[in-house]
């Protein structure tokens, strides 16, 4: 007869589940990449302008340090990001309040990019307008409705998801 120790048990069922989940990484990856695409859609579904550089940048983009980890919504334009369009995303989400133009003249007719050290030296017609009012707007929501109306939803799926990967894993390594 064998007696087996505690520790010896908890060893093999931790190699086990390290075995389940090294194994399963591609469809752990493959589910949140799933569940991340939903998101996209429904996001772009509730943006209020049809056509457009906004609607253009939503998008998924997955972590660098996590492969379960993705980002969903507006992509803000730099050097590396493949969407643009997304910079006034802020603005329609949350609105605006009175805005005017800063681009001008100073008192005086000196120019802004001088500090004010320069008079404008350019023809009348080319006076760079200042002080124009440019509104308020107002604010049209995408980003948390997605959230509230998908969230429970998706957390669902991943917890519904993962339940089944580890099963089929345990399955396939007898446990």
């Amino acid at each position: 007869m064998q007696i087996t120790l505690p520790n010896d048990i908890e060893k093999r069922v931790l190699d086990l589940l390290d075995k389940t989940f090294a194994n399963s990484e591609k469809d752990f990856t493959t589910l949140a990449n799933t569940e991340a695409n939903k998101i996209e859609v429904e996001m772009s579904s509730k943006v209020s302008v049809d056509k457009g550089n906004l609607k253009a940048s939503i998008g998924v983009v997955r972590s660098k340090k996590s492969n379960y980890f993705f980002w969903v919504g507006p992509q803000y334009s730099n050097k590396s990001s493949a969407f643009q369009g997304g910079n006034h995303a802020h603005l329609v989400e949350y609105g605006t309040k009175e805005r005017y133009m800063k681009k001008g003249l100073l008192a005086g007719g000196f120019t802004r990019s001088s500090g004010g050290a320069e008079k404008f030296k350019g023809k009348p017609e080319y006076v760079p307008y200042a002080g124009k009012y440019l509104g308020t707007m107002v604010s049209q929501p995408f980003i948390r409705p997605t959230y509230d109306s998908m969230g429970a939803t998706i957390i669902e799926n991943l917890k519904k998801g993962t339940e089944k990967i580890v099963a089929e894993q345990g399955n396939k390594q007898g446990i």
